[in-house]
């Protein structure tokens, strides 16, 4: 598989912890946990927000294939460089996981009132190409309505 190159995906100080990639991943994606065994084995994959079934922990930091290990991910609070679906995102705006399975591991901005029952990754600190890399600070919450 060849993977895109993000540069500098690390844009501040952040909290990471490494895990064994339970599918292919690429730098700058949103990973969690399938909610099955894989807590116990430390696999994560590339997350969206229809999946009932993953839990987002935090945002790749190199680029793996599926099951090799030492996959660094940075988790909250830290300040990273995050992929954003095919919708632009403002600087300041709150990000959450991207809709559909096409866009696993990628955001879009969050808002209030429409975007119900959604996973919050974090707040944009920069204006977000559509389909390009941003910096948000990781802040992982549920918003419900």
């Amino acid at each position: 598989m060849a993977f895109t190159v993000v540069d500098d995906i690390i844009a501040g100080l952040p909290n990471i912890i490494t895990f064994k990639a339970g599918a292919d991943v690429v730098a700058g994606q949103v990973v969690g946990f399938v909610m099955d065994d894989s807590q116990e084995a430390m696999e994560v994959v590339p997350v969206y927000n229809e999946s009932t079934e993953q839990y987002p922990i935090g945002v790749a930091l190199d680029s793996k294939s599926e099951d090799e290990e030492d996959l660094p991910v940075a988790v909250p609070p830290s300040l990273v460089r995050v992929r954003a679906s095919s919708n632009k995102i403002e600087a300041g705006k709150f990000v959450r996981l991207a809709d559909n399975s096409t866009d696993k591991g990628h955001v879009d901005e969050y808002v209030p009132g429409t975007d119900d029952d959604t996973t919050i990754i974090g707040q944009a600190y920069e204006d977000i190409n559509a389909s390009g890399t941003g910096r948000v600070k990781l802040g992982i919450s549920f918003a419900q309505t």
